[in-house]
């Protein structure tokens, strides 16, 4: 690539851009771009291939070999989904030599489809640009899910089959084509290479688990008081009028259920009015908070910071907002989630 002269890397440059995954950028001969990513309740894989790569998994009859019409991808869809370990699609296998094989926790895991796309990249149409037949290739997106009952501690990934790189150099036959894979877990990316010589990966879980990487949270200050219930203070104000008010009209032998009666009427409607009905304590009352001195404050601020940056670890939605949690709360979780 660093070779190749401008004109020729700027129609690249623009599908890489044009493309709605990262890094998913058609490359000349059978390409695609392969990630796993392993949560707490599964094994997650997306593949981004061409239709060059596609075809040599699996047996997929199309009328246009570089174009997949609309009633052909149902069966692309249900080939490539077997490829990846699902059930067969009629009589005879459809994958053209061994399909994909994930182990979990030494169980054989079938799949279950997420996402089929066909992507279908614009021409480029503006003048001065040459064009670049691969870069206008369709792909094909395949996002499969392996579930789990538990946090896997191991998992074994089998790439079944190799098409053959027909566009690599010196060569008198074809060479079957290498599968480059990204693999995120246990808060670190790997980078994993499948051949047919060496078709499997072992995954293990890290000795440390992830949610035991947090650092301990200091204790939160308590935040002094900067309202005053006045309405409830007002309610227990009626309410002892009311109470010396009838004291003195009531006869003795009534004076006590009644009081009793009112007692509680008071009392409830000062709980019921507790969080309302509020007014601001004045500065000149209002105790001032005591700051942490720089070594409190550091000693505050390095464990939440820590464990802010430990959420990057995670990749499941959930999994992320949990762990902003245990370091930030209120509206500013919100904005940093």
């Amino acid at each position: 690539m660093i070779s190749m002269n401008r004109c020729r890397i700027l129609p690249w440059l623009l599908l890489w851009l044009a493309l709605p995954r990262a890094g998913a950028h058609a490359k000349p001969g059978a390409h695609a771009d392969v990630r796993f990513s392993i949560t707490r309740s599964a094994v997650r894989v997306e593949a981004l291939m061409n239709l060059r790569f596609a075809e040599g998994l699996v047996n997929w009859s199309r009328s246009v070999r570089d174009e997949v019409a609309a009633d052909e991808e149902a069966p692309g869809r249900a080939a490539l989904l077997e490829y990846f370990g699902g059930p067969r699609t009629g009589s005879m296998p459809v994958v053209v030599n061994r399909p994909n094989a994930l182990v979990i926790d030494g169980v054989l895991t079938p799949p279950v489809l997420k996402e089929f796309r066909i992507l279908r990249p614009a021409a480029e149409t503006r003048p001065g640009f040459v064009e670049v037949a691969q870069a206008l290739w369709q792909q094909v997106l395949v996002v499969v899910e392996y579930p789990c009952q538990a946090p896997p501690r191991s998992v074994s990934f089998v790439w079944g089959t190799y098409p053959r790189d027909f566009l690599a150099p010196d060569r008198d036959v074809a060479p079957l084509s290498e599968v480059e894979a990204i693999l995120v877990a246990d808060g670190e990316t790997r980078s994993i290479i499948f051949r047919e010589t060496e078709p499997e990966y072992v995954w293990h879980a890290a000795a440390i688990p992830l949610a035991e990487r947090f650092q301990p949270v200091p204790a939160a200050i308590p935040v002094p008081l900067t309202t005053w219930p006045v309405l409830s203070v007002a309610m227990g104000l009626a309410g002892g009028i009311l109470w010396f008010g009838w004291a003195g009209r009531t006869p003795g032998v009534q004076r006590r259920p009644r009081g009793v009666g009112l007692a509680l009427v008071t009392t409830v409607l000062m709980a019921v009015t507790w969080p309302v009905g509020r007014v601001a304590v004045p500065d000149w009352v209002r105790r001032p908070a005591t700051l942490p001195g720089h070594a409190e404050a550091l000693a505050i601020f390095q464990p939440l910071h820590a464990n802010i940056y430990r959420a990057f670890d995670y990749t499941d939605e959930g999994e992320i907002y949990d762990a902003l949690a245990r370091s930030v709360d209120g509206a500013l979780l919100a904005r940093t989630y």
